[in-house]
């Protein structure tokens, strides 16, 4: 008998919690009868809304390409990097410590800082070919608790559960339909720092490889809610979850089915990955059984034949793959775009030793002084810091899912909000040594180019 990747990752969860005694009431002993119970996740406070994650607009999905985390405190710029007095004709003179201004902060950047991952060991980046080896001091081989396919607990390492999971142990999609848990993307909290430390290595810093690793387990599970959405959209049946529904159990672990390939594929082509990142992504997804390591099957223009090759079994639930040859113009059937957005969570089951992303926050936002001089001497419109200053108000205290109105920079640690149009720019960023977010730069559209030319943003 299988069981549900949803019934397996609580039964988890639940081991996980036990052993680590982190609920403060009786959790059920172990049982393979344990099914999904999002009331008792949310008294154990394992689970975290993220964010909806919405659908394509503008050709681009903007949530794809916003920071999900706490950049390392040792990957930041001090704040001397970001003074720039080409900004300023009139002051050209004047040193970085002439602007030091204790009235010029509000209250909460007077706040000592905290690290927000202390004791976090620098990243040393691994240069090799190989993304992975026993002589890697970084790389994580612990266990975790483990559900497999028939239900038995085990504890697996996590390479071993790459190879027998695949993407499906560090995130899953929940269907919307009959399914006991609701409907949305479950991504546990540690994912990405244990695929960074196990694969990504060779990344320029932690905090990339972070991203690197969320980006592709938020497309993968994304495919998986396309390929429901455009299944129930021209279903017939009633209700019309009920057919993806049928065709997601059907599919789960099945050799024959080719949506797992076609996710990995989707990811593989959606997060614009450089020549660098396509090696250390290959690594991984090759080390992941089939039907994810089939991805290759369905990259560059062979995905719409995978897109085509999906619908059709979702059409037929055939237990071996249809011939998908010449099959292209129904792949179009996925062209629209969502009407809904799916929600994000992140389970909250790090593992002990992993130093895990911690999701970003707006607790703490400030000005630099080099901003707050070009503010109190006028030299930009008044409703250019207006607009600033309404978003402030607007996200303060708030989490990941309120960054709508800021892009991210080709650094992928700085952000852009567009003000007027283009025609005014502000960059945010996180600062060493500093809590929260720090707007460093305003300007003109041309002051901004040229700004992030200089200091290579």
């Amino acid at each position: 008998m299988r069981y549900s990747v949803n019934d397996r990752r609580m039964r988890e969860i639940l081991h996980f919690s036990r052993n680590n005694n982190l609920a403060e009431f009786p959790i059920p002993p172990d049982s393979i009868e344990i099914e999904w119970d999002s009331e008792l996740l949310d008294r154990l406070g394992m689970l975290t809304y993220a964010l909806d994650l919405k659908g394509r607009k503008s050709q681009k999905h903007e949530y794809f390409e916003q920071p999900m985390f706490v950049i390392p405190n040792e990957e930041r710029l001090e704040i001397e990097d970001y003074f720039d007095e080409e900004l300023f004709e009139d002051d050209v003179k004047v040193e970085f410590e002439d602007y030091f201004d204790e009235e010029l902060f509000e209250d909460d950047v007077k706040v000592e800082f905290e690290n927000p991952y202390p004791q976090m060991p620098p990243w040393k980046q691994k240069k090799e070919s190989s993304p992975m080896g026993e002589d890697d001091a970084d790389s994580f081989t612990g266990s975790s608790p483990y559900v497999s396919k028939d239900g038995t607990m085990k504890a697996g390492d996590y390479r071993e559960l790459d190879e027998l999971e695949g993407m499906e142990y560090y995130a899953w999609y929940s269907p919307d339909g009959p399914s006991k848990s609701p409907h949305g993307i479950y991504i546990r909290r540690g994912a990405a720092a244990i695929i960074s430390r196990n694969w990504f290595k060779a990344a320029r810093s932690r905090y990339d490889a972070w991203c690197l690793a969320s980006k592709l387990l938020l497309y993968h599970e994304y495919f998986h809610f396309l390929a429901q959405y455009h299944c129930d959209r021209i279903s017939f049946s009633t209700p019309i979850e009920d057919k993806y529904y049928r065709y997601n159990l059907w599919s789960s672990g099945n050799p024959d089915a080719i949506e797992e390939a076609v996710a990995n594929a989707y990811a593989f082509m959606k997060s614009k990955l450089d020549k660098d990142e396509k090696k250390l992504v290959a690594a991984w997804f090759a080390h992941q059984p089939s039907p994810y390591s089939d991805y290759v099957q369905y990259i560059n223009a062979k995905l719409n034949k995978g897109f085509a090759g999906v619908l059709m079994q979702q059409d037929s639930l055939r237990e071996l793959p249809p011939s998908i040859t010449g099959c292209d113009l129904k792949a179009t059937i996925f062209a629209p775009r969502p009407l809904y957005p799916v929600p994000v969570y992140f389970v909250d089951d790090a593992i002990p030793g992993i130093h895990s992303p911690k999701m970003v926050t707006f607790e703490y936002i400030s000005y630099s002084r080099q901003v707050l001089k070009t503010k109190r001497k006028g030299r930009l419109p008044k409703e250019v810091f207006d607009k600033i200053d309404e978003l402030i108000h607007a996200i303060k205290g708030e989490s990941v899912d309120r960054l709508s109105e800021l892009h991210r920079m080709n650094s992928k640690t700085h952000w852009k909000q567009n003000i007027k149009g283009n025609k005014y720019r502000a960059i945010w960023t996180q600062v060493k040594n500093i809590n929260g977010w720090m707007i460093i730069f305003v300007g003109t559209h041309d002051q901004y180019t040229n700004y992030q030319n200089r200091h290579n943003l």
